[in-house]
Formats: C-alpha cells, structure tokens, sequence
C-alpha cells in the first residue's frame, strides 16, 4: 500500500508541475466547476438564508426567554430576601 500512495502522489506531483495540465485544470475549473457550483449555490441558497433566519429568531426566542427567566429568578430572590429581612427585624 504504501508503493502505491508514493506512485500515486508521484503522478500527481508531476501532473501539478506541467504547464499544459496545470492550464487543462483551470479552463475546466472555469468553464465546468465553476459554473455548476455557482448555480448550485443560486438554487440552494434560498433554503439556506430561511434556515439561517429561523435559528436566528429561535435563538433571540431562547435568548428573551432566558432573559425573562433571570428576571423573575431574581425578583422572587429579592422578594424573598426582603421578607426574611421584614421577619427578622419584626
């Protein structure tokens, strides 16, 4: 196995280090990949930006309400606390 990832990455090395593949690679990358990806992106990326927007209102939903959980934790604290305070000095 290992004769054979050093022949494979030999053959790719040598690909890489030729003009006339490095140029193949590129024209195919900009006429073929490219366009195919962008146009993925084009046809996805509705779904993604409503995916986004809903955990963005989910997390400000999670967020007010752990903030209105706080608060009530922290008024019933100081409720309480004025109350043992009332019945101590009383």
């Amino acid at each position: 196995m290992p004769l054979l990832r050093s022949l494979v990455r030999a053959v790719f090395q040598k690909a890489a280090s030729d003009p006339q593949v490095r140029e193949k690679a590129q024209k195919v990358f900009e006429d073929e990949i490219k366009p195919r990806a962008k146009d993925a992106w084009e046809r996805a990326r509705p779904e993604v930006e409503a995916a986004r927007d809903k955990a963005v209102k989910g997390a400000a939903s999670l967020a007010d309400q752990l903030n209105r959980r706080i608060q009530h934790s922290a008024a019933e604290r100081r409720a309480q606390r004025d109350k043992d305070a009332s019945a101590g000095s009383g």
